[in-house]
């Protein structure tokens, strides 16, 4: 025992001798410091990186500036007079006046990387009883990316109504810093509006768009709302290009308004909605928006973006082959699908080497139940039919829209909605607007709370009967 114990105190000793040895290994000076050096005075803070030079001022304006061996780029027209507004009551106001003399430089302590910048300043705002924090972040691993949020506190005895905040105004002209260009501004505005509106377009002469995110956006057509998208507005000419978007992991509801002005320059900015009774001490935050430069067109902001949100929780499922597969849609036959026009496709799919399948809308009764539609797919034609596809080496998947229900409101593709059966049996899984009535989704659907346990069980179910019982191989989601 003795024995046994000598030798337990031994290890013990030997493996905190090399966990002591390797808490104390040499780290040299170079790899700990990092390269965003900051410059403090009270008519600007500079904060620069290897390949970027990002410019505060005390209106809190940010302008940023592309550096490289060819010289120094950047589509800021102007920093504009109020780069902050305020709406306090239905008024605007402009932000506050910040002190960037006692501006306090730390490191930055965030999720993008282990060295970086992190700066505050804090000012108030005119003729309100309101005081605010600028907080800007710099990571080495992003050196082209500025990180901007600001807070705004209540300072005074009484509330304060707090409408909306509006930052990172910028006025952007396609130029670099000496030699202004005549080139078109391209841009890419990322709200989902419309189903086919185009994203990505040179700036026309006169524009003004709203791209809401993270809130439903009304259409005309049956579609009902749609809304979201990738919250991201780039601009960009053969010199250099400039983006402004958000980073948060979750859709914040928000808005990167676009509008060109009376001599042709571009403004945007974020405007984050507070709608918000501010109690004396209390503190309204907006979102960690971001300032990039690059060179390249959309896909160098958008891919910066994805980094940035990998780094902060959310990351993108890893690709494999398949996900690169042609797949053959049988919306083509639209809502009148039958089995025998999928299964007669399968001679041309392997004759022209395609092996995936996709059962489209229409093969349901109604959506909420998602059983089979009884005047096509009668009795098990639809496991059926995937045998039959799989017998022949290819591979289907089934679309399908989560969360959207029939409750006998609106109706789409020519058929009024009924009442789904699990809308009768649980209505209260629904979700409830403003005014008690069921929320609308796309296609203007009434939608289930997927917050509610018995909502994930029951999708659980659904997606265990399309794959195991019915053997489909995979979802479209659209």
């Amino acid at each position: 025992m003795k024995k046994l114990l000598l030798l337990a105190l031994t290890m013990s000793l030997l493996a905190a001798g090399c966990q002591k040895k390797e808490e104390t290994k040499a780290v040299s000076p170079a790899a700990s410091k990092s390269a965003v050096v900051v410059n403090v005075s009270s008519e600007s803070i500079i904060a620069s990186t290897p390949s970027a030079e990002f410019r505060l001022e005390p209106s809190g304006a940010l302008t940023a500036t592309l550096v490289g061996a060819s010289g120094r780029s950047s589509l800021e027209d102007k920093t504009l007079d109020v780069p902050q507004i305020i709406s306090i009551s239905k008024k605007e106001h402009a932000g506050a006046g910040f002190d960037l003399a006692g501006a306090k430089v730390r490191a930055a302590s965030g999720k993008l990387g282990a060295l970086g910048k992190h700066v505050e300043i804090t000012g108030t705002i005119p003729e309100t009883n309101l005081a605010e924090t600028l907080e800007l972040e710099i990571y080495d691993d992003f050196p082209n990316v500025a990180l901007v949020w600001i807070s705004i506190r209540n300072t005074g005895p009484t509330e304060i109504p707090l409408d909306w905040v509006k930052l990172q105004r910028h006025q952007f002209a396609a130029g670099s810093v000496s030699q202004p260009r005549v080139e078109p501004l391209w841009t890419f505005q990322g709200a989902s509006l419309k189903w086919g509106k185009d994203e990505i377009f040179p700036m026309p002469a006169k524009f003004n768009q709203e791209n809401p995110f993270g809130a439903p956006v009304p259409t005309k057509d049956d579609l009902g709302a749609v809304g979201g998208g990738i919250p991201v507005v780039a601009f960009w000419s053969r010199e250099m290009g400039e983006a402004v978007g958000h980073v948060e992991t979750v859709p914040f509801t928000l808005s990167i308004p676009v509008e060109t002005t009376a001599t042709g320059k571009v403004e945007t900015a974020v405007r984050v909605p507070a709608n918000t009774i501010l109690n004396p001490g209390e503190t309204f935050s907006t979102p960690r928006t971001f300032l990039a430069v690059y060179r390249g067109d959309f896909y160098q902001p958008l891919s910066l973006w994805s980094r940035v949100l990998a780094k902060e929780g959310l990351e993108k499922p890893r690709n494999n082959d398949e996900n690169y597969a042609v797949s053959w849609c049988g919306w083509g036959y639209e809502f009148g699908v039958t089995p025998k026009q999928m299964l007669d496709t399968i001679p041309k799919l392997k004759e022209l080497g395609i092996h995936w399948a996709t059962l489209d809308d229409g093969w349901f009764n109604n959506y909420g139940d998602w059983q089979p539609n009884s005047a096509a797919f009668v009795g098990n034609a639809i496991p059926d039919m995937v045998k039959q596809f799989h017998d022949q080496g290819l591979k289907m998947q089934v679309w399908w829209l989560p969360l959207g229900v029939e409750d006998g409101q609106f109706g789409y593709g020519g058929r009024k909605y009924v009442v789904s059966d699990v809308v009768k049996q649980h209505p209260d899984w629904l979700i409830l607007d403003k005014n008690g009535k069921p929320a609308r989704m796309a296609r203007n659907l009434a939608t289930l709370c997927a917050a509610v346990p018995e909502v994930k069980e029951y999708y659980k179910g659904l997606t265990e009967r399309f794959i195991r019982d019915w053997g489909f191989d995979g979802h479209k989601l659209d």
